[in-house]
């Protein structure tokens, strides 16, 4: 890299591989020329001294502001197109097909469209790298990423599934019975039974007396609005999980519990196509201590992925 200082101009010019580029010292004084030699010295304004330093491919300019009398200067740098900062010590210049990058150390550096270059000293010593960026495009091999296949992605346009929840008394062959009985729009889970066919003896005494069980097993119908899982087979457990926070006394705060939820069938009577899946938990006496009554709040956990598109943007630098 080659460069030529014009002392009459107040100009610098930096030269590499047939590409010119014109800095204009605006900020030094006339008689701001001090040395003339393979690291020319100047004055860059009237108390730092400014030397250049050439290398192959970069020119280099050290300022020694000694006395630290002045915290500034400023360059034009000719004919830019467009400008980057990177950060406040880097920056890249463009003029036209033509890119200069510039590097400070110790050095803040405030670029304007005008090409308008303020240079902010932040110690005695500090150094403003001039280097050519190459913009020829390079190609390189691209691989390209098909859709995912996961049964739980989501795909571009696709919503989130949605899920209802019934409480029933009864599973077997692949069917709920004796859904659990309603009061102020919740169902009431209780070691009660509920009433329904094929009830014991026991189980109409428990109901007459209004006496339940020390524990009774209630079993949940989840129903999904859509299929997600659409290769899973019936009985076969689920990658979805039901979680139960049941009711908190005062020494029964507990995390939720986990579920394991399982396929039952896909409804193709209904449209769209809807999943099914069973859960199942034992419930307990109230003993005030470790269950107690109050409100259960109930949720699916579904590990989906959730496919979107993305604009994405290539720096060229």
């Amino acid at each position: 890299m080659e460069y030529k200082i014009h002392k009459y101009q107040k100009l610098l010019t930096i030269e590499n591989n047939g590409h010119k580029f014109e800095i204009e010292l605006v900020t030094a004084p006339d008689n701001f020329l001090l040395l003339e030699s393979q690291s020319s010295l100047f004055l860059i304004n009237e108390d730092v001294k400014c030397t250049v330093e050439k290398f192959e491919d970069k020119l280099k300019l050290i300022f020694n502001n000694d006395n630290f009398r002045s915290s500034a200067a400023g360059i034009i740098l000719r004919s830019i197109s467009s400008f980057k900062s990177i950060d406040e010590n880097y920056s890249i210049v463009n003029f036209g097909n033509k890119s200069l990058r510039l590097v400070g150390n110790d050095i803040h550096i405030d670029v304007d469209q005008s090409g308008l270059v303020v240079i902010r000293f932040m110690s005695l010593s500090s150094e403003l790298i001039f280097e050519e960026v190459d913009n020829t495009f390079k190609t390189s091999s691209v691989s390209a990423f098909t859709a995912l296949t996961s049964p739980l992605n989501i795909s571009i346009g696709q919503r989130d599934p949605e899920f209802a929840i019934g409480v029933y008394d009864k599973f077997s062959s692949n069917v709920f019975t004796r859904p659990r009985d309603i009061r102020h729009g919740n169902p009431v889970i209780s070691t009660v039974p509920t009433h329904g066919p094929d009830m014991t003896s026991a189980e109409l005494d428990a109901i007459n007396e209004g006496i339940g069980f020390d524990k009774r097993t209630i079993y949940f119908k989840i129903v999904s609005d859509r299929v997600v899982e659409p290769a899973i087979v019936q009985g076969e457990k689920s990658a979805l999980k039901l979680k139960l926070s049941l009711p908190a006394g005062l020494d029964t705060v507990k995390d939720p519990i986990s579920l394991s939820m399982y396929f039952v069938e896909h409804d193709n009577a209904l449209n769209p196509t809807m999943s099914i899946y069973v859960a199942s938990f034992d419930f307990h006496k109230e003993d005030t201590i470790n269950y107690v009554d109050g409100f259960m709040l109930m949720d699916v956990y579904c590990p989906m992925i959730i496919q979107e598109s993305m604009p994405i943007s290539f720096g060229i630098a």
